[in-house]
């Protein structure tokens, strides 16, 4: 619980200062995120991303398939569901 809070005050002083006009934007880009599939959606843009590689990985791992596995199937499935639209 700390550490998100710190991540929020961290992130509201990132804010602040691309405010100030000194950056190509005036946005922070990058928005903190949990997981990498949530870093992936944040980061692609397409909305439900997370859920749906953590849906085929979950799909994944109750076949029998191992972590490692799992999340390369999972990965490669849901840039296959991106690519499709």
């Amino acid at each position: 619980r700390k550490l998100l809070e710190q991540i929020k005050k961290e992130y509201e002083i990132a804010e602040k200062c691309r405010k100030k006009g000194l950056d190509p934007v005036d946005y922070v880009e990058i928005v903190p995120a949990c997981n990498s599939a949530q870093r992936a959606e944040g980061i692609i843009g397409v909305k439900g991303l997370a859920e749906a590689y953590k849906k085929i990985f979950t799909e994944y791992k109750n076949k029998g398939y191992g972590g490692s596995d799992a999340k390369l199937f999972a990965s490669l499935k849901t840039a296959e569901l991106i690519i499709e639209g």
